[in-house]
């Protein structure tokens, strides 16, 4: 949090989505409030906050498939924090777009602190690989597409 907050400036913010993330999303909120620049949106956010919420952040941190990838369609930088052996999905997705370098492995005790400046410093680059891999899928879909029905 240092090093978000107090080096790069960002202002935390908290959201959730589903009701059972809500008090987890307290916990974090509470455990950083002193100390940093963090809120709370209090409600579920729905997909025009999450649009409003997205597309201005710097970086979006979560363990929550649906957040990072409406995260990537947002234009905004999607850091998965996971245990890479029990998340296989989100492992999956990532790795087959060639976007594992911006995983947070928390299971390996990655030193998360020291991997982010460089994530941040090739955000661009990692936005353009995101933007390339959604052309890429896309294309894939109607080759497929075209080939059912055609």
């Amino acid at each position: 949090m240092p090093l978000i907050s107090k080096e790069w400036g960002y202002k935390i913010v908290v959201s959730y989505q589903v009701d059972s993330d809500y008090k987890f999303s307290q916990t974090l909120r509470n455990r950083y409030a002193n100390n940093y620049d963090v809120i709370l949106i209090e409600d579920i956010i729905d997909s025009t906050t999450m649009y409003n919420l997205y597309s201005q952040a710097a970086i979006v941190f979560s363990n929550r498939l649906h957040v990072l990838m409406f995260s990537m369609f947002c234009g905004g930088l999607p850091i998965p924090v996971i245990n890479q052996i029990k998340e296989q999905k989100i492992n999956g997705i990532f790795s087959d777009a060639g976007l594992e370098e911006v995983i947070l492995n928390i299971s390996q005790g990655e030193d998360i602190i020291n991997k982010l400046p460089a994530l941040l410093e090739k955000s661009e680059s990692i936005k353009e690989k995101i933007s390339l891999c959604f052309q890429e899928k896309q294309k894939l879909g109607e080759e497929m597409l075209q080939q059912i029905f055609n």
